[in-house]
Parts: C-alpha cells; structure tokens; sequence
C-alpha cells in the first residue's frame, strides 16, 4: 500500500488498521534506469533511476509478475532524491561530535540552498516580519506568477516560507522557517 494519503491519512496506515482500501489509480512514471542483480537464490536486488511519484514496492510487485512469480520489499533504500545523493550525506553520528567540537568541520547546507531549484521571491522587511509572525495577508502584495511551489526569502537572503501559488495572483504559505537564535 502507498503512502497517498485519504482523508490526511495515509493508505498503508488504513491497511494496517483493517480496513479495506482502493488502491490508487495508475500513473505514468519513468524507469531512466533498471539494474537487475541476484545476490543469493530467490532474492533479486535491484536499482532503479526513475521519475517522481514512482512507487518501489509496486515497481517490486511488477517485476514479480513479469518473472511469473510474487515479489516483496526486504530493503528500500532511497541513493538519490533529485540533486542530493548519499554521497553527498553525513552521518548523523558525524553531525552531532562535529557540533559538540568543531561546526565548521561539516559543511551543511542550509534551508535556502535546500530548495535552491525553487523561484525565489524577495520580500520586504515588513513583509518578513508579518510572515514570520503567522499573518498570511502579507502574501496578498506578492503575486507568484505562475503554478506551484516558490520560496519567499527576506532582504538579507534568509528563507522566511515556502508558498504554494493558487493562481497567476494568489498563494498559500506551505511553511514558516523561524530565523536562527543568537546564542
């Protein structure tokens, strides 16, 4: 079962509850890439490169019914999320003795370059102190321009919110990013 949610809920947690659940319609996804390997009798591994919205458990059950069988996940482990790989993480641990040492011995990423793929919006100071205190009226005065998600970054280039554009002229903010504590 998918995490597509219904009612807020998501369709493995239904499932796991009893109750009887559709599965969702069928999209169009892209397979770029398809490695197929056997490890040990009865297991096969594989490695996908595919679109967004591309579900591996069901990508498992097809390959499955291609080989005229059943099949499962044991293990699913994501390598790749658009721009940011596993070579590119830290360990958690690595995270937490360099913060207790030495900050600057991890070079992390912050919230802005995070969602750098995102159109950018530069708002005013009163703008940004409205957003920040919750008042979404403040994004009556900016129009996005466009469908979708966009950041909404404040005059000295910090993310204040990500916002959703309902239409050429109007928004809803998705979230609100409070400005780091001084120490």
């Amino acid at each position: 079962f998918s995490a597509i949610k219904r009612s807020g809920v998501p369709l493995y947690k239904l499932a796991r509850r009893g109750e009887v659940v559709e599965p969702p319609a069928p999209r169009q996804v892209e397979i770029k890439r398809l490695a197929l390997s056997m490890d040990e009798p009865g297991a096969i591994r594989f490695t996908a490169e595919c679109s967004p919205g591309t579900y591996a458990r069901s990508l498992a059950r097809d390959i499955g019914i291609a080989l005229g069988t059943v099949a499962h996940l044991e293990e699913l482990r994501r390598t790749r999320n658009g721009r940011f790989s596993l070579a590119d993480a830290h360990p958690l641990d690595a995270i937490l003795a360099a913060a207790d040492s030495d900050p600057s011995a991890i070079a992390l990423i912050g919230l802005r370059e995070a969602v750098a793929d995102l159109p950018e919006i530069k708002v005013d100071r009163d703008s940004e102190k409205r957003l920040r205190n919750g008042d979404s009226r403040a994004l009556n005065s900016i129009a996005p321009n466009g469908a979708g998600l966009f950041k909404l970054v404040s005059p000295a280039g910090q993310l204040i919110a990500i916002a959703r554009a309902t239409s050429r002229v109007t928004a809803a903010i998705e979230r609100i990013f409070n400005p780091p504590c001084a120490d």
